[in-house]
């Protein structure tokens, strides 16, 4: 045999260690010393079944009448080419393993005093978009607070005091004045400006601090880490009731065993 290094190696029928494929491709196993190898007969190859069962017979010769035993893997030699549904369950695996890479790549990070900008914000309109809150400077900017139902405190008094361009608590415009707000921004793009920290400096009252936005962030992050392991746990759920179904098959109602493997892959 020749590895793919192109380093030669002889065996013998006495270095025959084991066998597999009952009904499909078959192959044999060899070992000597430290090296292992491996033949693979495809089924349709001329001869392929007679040379399986000559090797078998040569190793019962040699093994005073003892049989060649089955190749021992994952399903215990009770599956037709293993390595098929072997190389199904790594790729479903390795999928579920690049979500909760994803999710710490995407992780949102926490973000200190000397990380933000302060600054006197004029809010002439006001609205919101699914759960964020908009304010626009009279110069057109806009600042953004997500999820502004969760972060801000006293969120009812915040739309009071704001020229709501349309609102779903009273369906009209509740300020009269003009309010202005000390706010700690984080500079995202030029469409938007992130919102840390907001203030009235009127009458002082603190609706947003940077503590609140990064416990809320901590809280996102965690839990969306732990949903990207739900396929993996799926996956791993999956394998181990393949593996029962493989191993008992002979037990449990065909139709059973036809949701997991198709006829001809079970080994009798």
């Amino acid at each position: 045999m020749r590895s793919c290094f192109g380093v030669r190696r002889t065996f013998s029928y006495a270095d025959l260690s084991a066998y597999s494929g009952e009904q499909k491709d078959k192959a044999l196993y060899f070992h000597k010393r430290f090296f292992r190898r491996k033949i693979r007969v495809d089924r349709l190859a001329l001869g392929g079944n007679e040379f399986v069962q000559f090797t078998r017979k040569q190793y019962l010769i040699l093994n005073d009448g003892r049989a060649l035993p089955v190749h021992s893997d994952l399903f215990r030699g009770k599956l037709e080419n293993p390595g098929e549904f072997l190389f199904v369950f790594l790729m479903l695996l390795v999928v579920s393993v690049v979500l909760p890479v994803m999710a710490v790549y995407l992780w949102t990070p926490s973000y200190t005093q000397e990380q933000l900008q302060w600054e006197e914000l004029t809010v002439t309109e006001a609205c919101w978009s699914e759960e964020t809150l908009q304010l626009y400077a009279a110069d057109g900017a806009c600042y953004e607070i997500s999820d502004m139902e969760k972060n801000i405190a006293n969120l009812q008094v915040l739309l009071q005091r704001l020229p709501m361009k349309q609102t779903l608590l009273t369906g009209e415009t509740t300020a009269d004045d003009v309010p202005v707000f000390a706010v700690d921004v984080l500079l995202e793009t030029d469409d938007s400006v992130a919102v840390y920290a907001l203030t009235d400096m009127e009458s002082g009252v603190t609706y947003l601090t940077l503590d609140q936005m990064n416990a809320y962030h901590l809280r996102q992050n965690v839990q969306y880490f732990c949903l990207s392991f739900l396929p993996m746990a799926a996956v791993v759920l999956f394998s181990l009731v393949f593996l029962y179904v493989v191993n008992h098959a002979a037990q449990l109602p065909k139709w059973v065993v036809r949701l997991f493997v198709k006829d001809g892959y079970i080994r009798d």
